[in-house]
């Protein structure tokens, strides 16, 4: 950023205590036919059931939660899809640039989250607690729920209607909860020795299927029965189900990686070994049926078929297990201003004309274009120094000088911060959305500080800016200064959870966020980290030198040489890039120039 001399995780995360959701009784299955093994590690149909094979995989512990389709709307153009991992404490983590619409991370909640459920037009979500509570967010409507109430068993999964107006929740035993427009078709009445893992309903609404975890599947209302697994299958427990668009056929997927077929169903990836880290929990399916995406309880995401990857919870991984995922409509950052291939200039407190002083030297640009410089249509100010305690006493000037570039073309000026990690003597974060933080254990405490840190620094940074006339829909959080221990902790998890924290604040407020830094300080601070939300916008320091806007006089390489900074090699973060900062070069230039993607 701005020439100076210094002084001297991704979300915030809680384990809550994991409920035992599945009680075992007798065996109830639906359907004819059974399984023979073959080599290919297919499950091998006969004669009545069909299977398709997904990566044999490692056997694990049974998964919690069931995503159901999202039907496609005939003739629509099929959307741009990411997708959002839910985890049992109430966190939602948005990867490749999936909507992003909130979490109930951090709301002690009475019982863990074993679904998230997609609204049919994907503008928003349930999550889902085992103790029947439902949580909405975006425009996902509040139903009615059963938390408090006596049920037979705990709640595992959960569908929405087609209109959206309305849900089923369903519990271990098979007992289907209607909420809103939902009808009830009827419940599993038998007994169980198995559990149910899903719930799934047709695409009129007027029915649903029921799975279990031997791959039992039961029909209810028009949903019509189009196989199950027999009883002689001896893979690991059935976790999931998705059905077809035309409700023609079905999908059960396994805890070890198979993926088995009903129906029209296709097969979805051709069999293969992978070696797994931990159990499958959760399956998204395109909305024509042409792809999938497997969740892990680690975090990790496996695509297959048509559907593309986004990414996997690698950099950090969840500190609760993953429980679901959902297919969401990726979230392209409209963006703000300045023309591909513009100039402008970010300043902060350096450029004020004295330590304490509310008046700046001679800025960049016109009138008095010092020391060479050029006018401008990039314009980016600093609110601070250095995260809390050392605010820019000039930016009302600045913003002033930013508001009033006549280059700029009326064009808004965009706003930065800077961040770093909370230290020993700080007090900002010791309560905030992450809580009281002295109420919990060392580890926990750590990541409340974290997030606490960062979220109460961008507000008190925000209502800094608002106090002295600065304000924009767009704002950058500089993350710089790798070395750990220093600015940053030697933690990356609790560094990402501080700028995640920051992130989190200011899309509350329905600002624009972007990151400046570089791609080695970004992994050096965070291990790589990708922020929930939105994709993020990317501000790369380091680029080439060039004339503009460096005086010609300098000798330096000619703007078209930037190019190759605007691409995904000098990207971080998941981010894409929209600025590139030439950071000042010899001859005394005291300006940070910018260049505009």
């Amino acid at each position: 950023m701005a020439a100076r001399t210094f002084k001297g995780g991704r979300r915030r995360r809680r384990s809550l205590a994991t409920m035992s959701l599945i009680a075992t009784s007798v065996l109830g299955l639906v359907g004819t036919g059974w399984f023979v093994g073959a080599s290919d590690a297919d499950a091998m149909p006969h004669p009545a059931v069909e299977a398709a094979g997904h990566p044999a995989r490692t056997a694990a512990t049974v998964a919690k939660s069931l995503v159901a389709r999202m039907p496609a709307t005939k003739g629509a153009p099929t959307p741009q899809l990411a997708y959002d991992l839910a985890e049992s404490d109430g966190t939602v983590t948005a990867l490749g640039g999936a909507a992003y619409f909130g979490s109930e991370y951090g709301k002690q909640l009475p019982a863990p989250i074993v679904a998230l459920v997609a609204t049919p037009d994907r503008g928003g979500y349930w999550l889902i607690g085992a103790d029947a509570s439902v949580y909405p967010f975006g425009d996902a409507k509040n139903e009615g729920g059963a938390a408090g109430k006596a049920l037979s068993a705990s709640v595992v999964a959960a569908a929405a209607t087609p209109d959206g107006g309305g849900y089923w929740l369903v519990t271990a035993t098979g007992q289907v909860l209607p909420f809103g427009d939902a009808k009830n078709y009827g419940s599993i009445t038998s007994p169980l020795k198995d559990h149910v893992v899903g719930i799934v309903a047709t695409t009129n609404g007027k029915g649903y299927w029921i799975a279990c975890s031997t791959g039992g599947v039961f029909s209810f209302g028009d949903a019509s029965f189009h196989g199950s697994i027999g009883a002689r299958h001896i893979g690991g427990p059935m976790v999931a189900m998705a059905a077809t668009p035309d409700d023609g056929g079905y999908w059960l997927a396994e805890s070890n990686g198979d993926v088995f077929r009903f129906g029209d169903a296709v097969r979805l990836a051709p069999p293969s070994q992978v070696n797994a880290k931990s159990p499958v929990v959760g399956i998204s399916v395109t909305p024509d049926g042409t792809g999938d995406w497997l969740a892990e309880q680690d975090g990790t995401v496996l695509n297959f078929g048509t559907a593309t990857s986004h990414g996997s919870l690698t950099g950090v991984p969840p500190t609760s297990p993953v429980v679901a995922i959902a297919a969401m409509p990726m979230t392209h950052v409209q963006r703000l201003k300045y023309p591909r291939g513009g100039f402008g200039y970010d300043i902060n407190w350096p450029q004020c004309a004295g330590p304490t002083s509310p008046k700046t030297i001679p800025l960049p640009g016109p009138p008095s274009h010092p020391a060479g410089t050029i006018s401008y249509t990039v314009a980016v100010v600093g609110v601070d120094g250095w995260a809390v305690g050392a605010d820019n006493p000039c930016l009302r000037a600045e913003a002033s000088w930013a508001r009033n570039a006549k280059a700029t073309d009326g064009a808004p000026y965009d706003l930065y911060m800077f961040l770093n990690s909370p230290s020993s003597s700080d007090t900002i974060d010791q309560e905030g959305p992450a809580g009281t933080c002295a109420d919990f254990s060392s580890t926990k405490r750590a990541t409340c500080l974290a997030y606490n840190y960062g979220y109460n620094s961008a507000q008190i940074a925000t209502e800094y800016a608002t106090s002295h006339g600065a304000s924009s829909p767009m704002w950058w959080l500089d993350i710089e200064n790798d070395l750990c221990g220093q600015y940053w902790s030697c933690d990356p998890a609790l560094n990402s959870l501080t700028i995640q924290g920051s992130i989190d604040f200011l899309h509350a407020q329905e600002l624009t966020v972007g990151v400046y830094s570089t791609s080695v300080q970004w992994q050096g601070i965070t291990g790589g980290y990708v922020p929930s939300g939105p994709q993020i916008p990317i501000w790369v320091a380091g680029a080439y030198w060039t004339s503009p806007p460096y005086p010609s006089s300098y000798g330096y390489l000619p703007p078209s040489k930037l190019a190759p900074f605007c691409g995904a090699k000098y990207a971080f973060a998941g981010g894409k890039t929209w600025l590139l900062q030439e950071t000042p070069g010899p001859n005394d230039y005291p300006f940070d120039p910018d260049y505009a993607c």
